[in-house]
């Protein structure tokens, strides 16, 4: 299990003050696990900092001198612990203590049973030292008073400020993780997603923080911690503050991190809210190189190029970073405090627009021949085969596969191909090497499954693409019950054979949100297996699945989930019907499970296309792709959202990387064009939804992207016939004869009336039958009917309504006030009506 660790690692001690300016000379006592590191004089026995060359009392050499760490709890000295507690014991009446998770300067912190409310807290014991000032004690209360106020799932949750045993204690949340610190040290370096996901994230906690008027301080990776879901979490919210910077400079202690303070707090100075923003800097430097922006042999030498020198950008340590990332990373370290982003707010907004989680910072092409080349930290799972004598498991293999690409995905520095992508080669007898190059993974695992009765027999191996020799195999004879045990058992063997580890906690397991039912699981699988099909019929029968599922288990989180996913995909039944419907079981999904990164992005997408609600949207996809930046549907609809606000080229740059993420996807694909389609380029949207087409010439929308392609250049006979097609497709006969004869009986606008009138007449059987209707009334130039039928679909929350603001249909009712009053009614602001596309 990894450490809680939420103190500093060195704590500034003054030494003399200078003869001449009176300004402290100061040095820093390393805090290693409980033990402060000093060097005694062998002259006249005084304890001094570890670094030092000459004893602050008697002037006499240290070069000699044993360094002798001294137990916690046997000399008082600063930077020690306050005593230890062994497992087992009881601290106080109320709290039992499991283990200790970390020590630093401000203390020492235990995994503790809370007796009283019956959960698992931390327990952080405050340095007795740092207590028995009363004016400290009653800062510590008013700073811990304000940090409780900070609300927000990024910020550590604050219970109690205590005293037990003579001992001052903070309660807090239990976070089962481990530090930022560790990661880094575990990686040697972040790479860019992950990077900037936290750093977005410890942006979002300082702006929750900040507006509450707490500053942190002493911001560090130390006190960043990660937990099983990937959340980063910040400690410590108020404590620096509540020592008293200048106070205990005058005593001889300040409690901060050389690598990470600011240059003003280094000179002694309290820092504003632009101090966190500069520690942020230092930490998002030493994520992106396995380094901080200041190394020297000493921490006071540190700091001293804290304050005098400009650190050398990134990518000087990593050429292939993406361009961007030093812009972002030297504004937050400016000198000049005015130079540095202005608040959190304004840092999240650069990191937004030029690299964010999702990492729109475009890669150099150095960088981009790296991601083509990787053959060690890419792979796809392949659906595995069903060798059961009945042949009745194909849903149980796809679900296998399906497991191993969740689990495999959290894996830091592990590249896994999407579901989709690899599921096109599905029953195909293709060569590895040629599903490598086509997925651009370097390994791929194959598998097999063969069930008799409750027995079970799986096989795995693992290939390597470039040669196409096994790096792994194995084969588990189990019973049908052992089925997660044999999932966990495949995919750390994986990350084993590829030497990685899993992300933030040493080790995720695939069965994070699973039920104890396999009943309940099995029925799960099939509700996915149906799912996929991505079928008007295969999202019905999963409903089924999910529903059977839930009933049988009401607390497990990912048949809501599902179920939820099958409603937002059904087109065939009206929005008012379905949404709510996937917004109640989606809502129930993220109570049950929090982790759910896949949930907030559904979440995000009913928040934007049913309820119209765009913070919500982006707030929830924030959440999701911070969660799981590899999840390539929440790239898709995150793209389709930044379109209809306006952010044009980001739109394009997220379905993209959807795209990278998931290339034999045909709905993401197709999403390619339909972005350029709304961005008036309609030969980039041929393009692309052509190769949708290549892959499956049945695949309905990209047939009618193709049909609205051909209208936009003028070209209706040709339009017609691919709406046709499109329509049949989807399986609507009646509207595509309505088309094919009216185009046959008067042209265009004849067909589109006879359209209309069809759709209209049978309204359910069409996902937004107002909003299409309304588009043909208006490029029939009939304005009033359309606006009484945008009224109508206004009313029913149609699913195209959100796209009012950016189709070319609606470009010739852009000046009636009628139009903008709907959009207003939508949530959009005047700023996004005076930017209407044309």
């Amino acid at each position: 299990m990894g450490k809680q660790s939420l103190g500093t690692e060195f704590e500034l001690i003054l030494l003399a003050r200078s003869s001449i300016s009176g300004k402290p000379v100061l040095e820093y006592v390393p805090i290693s696990q409980g033990r402060a590191v000093i060097m005694r004089c062998p002259k006249c026995d005084n304890d001094n900092p570890s670094e030092s060359r000459f004893c602050s009392r008697c002037g006499g050499s240290l070069e000699a001198a044993p360094t002798t760490p001294f137990p916690a709890a046997t000399r008082e000295i600063p930077g020690k612990c306050t005593p230890s507690f062994d497992p087992g014991s009881s601290f106080g009446a109320r709290y039992k203590i499991v283990e200790e998770i970390g020590c630093g300067g401000m203390g020492v912190v235990y995994k503790a049973i809370d007796g009283e409310l019956g959960r698992v807290v931390a327990l952080k014991m405050i340095r007795p030292e740092l207590t028995r000032d009363p004016g400290i004690v009653e800062r510590f209360k008013q700073e811990l008073l304000l940090a409780r106020e900070i609300s927000h799932e990024n910020v550590i949750r604050i219970h109690d400020l205590g005293e037990a045993d003579g001992i001052k204690f903070i309660s807090m949340k239990y976070v089962d993780g481990s530090s930022l610190k560790e990661l880094i040290r575990a990686a040697g370096r972040l790479n860019v997603d992950r990077a900037l996901s936290i750093t977005r994230q410890v942006c979002l906690a300082l702006i929750a923080a900040h507006k509450q008027g707490v500053i942190h301080r002493d911001l560090k990776p130390q006190n960043i911690m990660l937990d099983r879901s990937g959340t980063a979490v910040v400690m410590d919210f108020g404590i620096a503050r509540a020592v008293g910077v200048d106070e205990t400079i005058a005593r001889g202690l300040v409690v901060g991190t050389p690598e990470y303070i600011s240059p003003e707090q280094a000179r002694g100075m309290p820092g504003d809210e632009r101090a966190d923003i500069y520690a942020l800097g230092c930490v998002l430097y030493e994520m992106l190189t396995g380094r901080g922006p200041f190394i020297a042999d000493s921490a006071q030498a540190v700091m001293e190029k804290h304050m005098s020198e400009d650190p050398g950008p990134p990518s000087d340590l990593d050429p292939d970073l993406p361009h961007g990332i030093d812009e972002i990373v030297l504004t937050c370290l400016s000198k000049d405090p005015a130079k540095r982003y202005a608040s959190a707010e304004d840092l999240l907004r650069s990191l937004e627009a030029k690299g964010s989680p999702t990492t729109r910072i475009t890669p150099t092409p150095a960088a981009r021949r790296d991601e083509d080349t990787r053959t060690q930290a890419s792979i796809a799972v392949m659906p595995f085969r069903d060798m059961s004598p009945e042949k009745d498991q194909e849903y149980f293999c796809d679900g296998m596969a399906e497991e191993l690409i969740s689990a495999l995905v959290k894996v830091e520095g592990l590249r896994v191909a999407a579901l989709t992508s690899s599921f096109q080669f599905k029953g195909k007898d293709q060569d590895v090497r040629e599903i490598g190059k086509q997925l651009n993974v370097g390994t791929v695992l194959e598998g097999s499954v063969r069930k008799s009765g409750s027995r079970l027999r799986v096989t795995a191996q693992l290939v390597n693409v470039s040669d196409g020799y096994h790096m792994w195999s194995e084969r588990y004879d189990r019973e049908m019950e052992d089925v997660f045990l044999i999932q966990d058992e495949i995919s750390e063997a994986i990350a084993g054979s590829l030497r990685l580890q899993f992300a933030g906690t040493g080790q995720k397991r695939p069965g994070d949100h699973r039920t104890e039912n396999l009943e309940v699981y099995n029925l799960y699988l099939k509700g996915r297996f149906h799912w996929n099909k991505r079928s008007i019929e295969g999202f019905e029968k999963g409903i089924t699945y999910f529903e059977r599922a839930i009933e049988q288990d009401p607390a497990y989180a990912p048949a809501y989930a599902g179920l939820a996913d099958c409603y937002v995909m059904l087109e065939n039944r009206p929005s008012d019907e379905t949404m709510p419907r996937a917004r109640a079981a989606i809502l129930k999904a993220l109570e049950l499970d929090g982790g759910l990164a896949e949930a907030y992005a559904t979440l995000a997408w009913i928040s934007f296309d049913y309820d119209w609600d765009l913070k919500a949207s982006i707030e929830n996809f924030r959440k999701g792709l911070a969660l799981n930046p590899s999840y390539a549907t929440a790239h898709q609809w995150y793209g389709l959202f930044l379109l209809v606000i306006g952010r044009d080229e980001e739109a394009l740059q997220e379905v993209r990387r959807a795209h990278q993420l998931d290339p034999l996807s045909i709905i993401i694909n197709t999403s390619i064009g339909v972005v350029n389609l709304y961005l008036r380029r309609p030969d980039e949207a041929e393009k692309e939804v052509t190769k949708s087409l290549e892959m499956d010439p049945d695949f309905a929308p990209a047939r009618i992207v193709l049909a609205w392609v051909n209208e936009m250049r003028g070209d209706f006979q040709t339009a017609i016939g691919h709406m046709v097609t499109g329509f049949r497709q989807y399986g609507h006969k009646e509207a595509a004869q309505a088309l094919e004869e009216g185009f046959r009986a008067g042209g265009r606008e004849e067909a589109l009336r006879r359209f209309r009138a069809t759709m209209l007449a049978n309204p359910d059987k069409y996902g937004s039958p107002m909003s299409m209707a309304a588009e043909i009334s208006a490029k029939l130039g009939e304005y009033d009917e359309a606006f009484d039928l945008l009224e109508k679909a206004l009313e029913k929350r149609e699913s195209e309504m959100p796209f009012l603001r950016i189709s070319p249909a609606f470009e010739s009712l852009h000046d009636d006030p009628r139009y903008r009053g709907l959009l207003r009614r939508m949530g959009f602001s005047d700023e996004d009506i005076r930017r209407l596309p044309a």
